[in-house]
């Protein structure tokens, strides 16, 4: 990934303990008549709960695995 391709923030979203995450990635794309920048912004609050049950699933990637 180059510089300036992905920006992503986690932040409290409440006093209950609720978390988000926003960001964006993309990056510039060459066509044949122009240099494009192609890009996904994204957003979503959770609990903070569901992070626990979310690292136990299977589809996640362990670390040293």
């Amino acid at each position: 990934m180059s510089p300036n391709e992905l920006s992503l923030r986690v932040f409290a979203a409440s006093s209950r303990g609720h978390l988000a995450v926003e960001g964006q990635t993309g990056k510039f794309v060459l066509g044949e008549n122009g240099r494009y920048w192609h890009s996904v912004s994204f957003g979503f609050e959770f609990e903070s709960g569901q992070v626990k049950c979310a690292l136990v699933d299977p589809w996640v990637p362990k670390s040293g695995a």
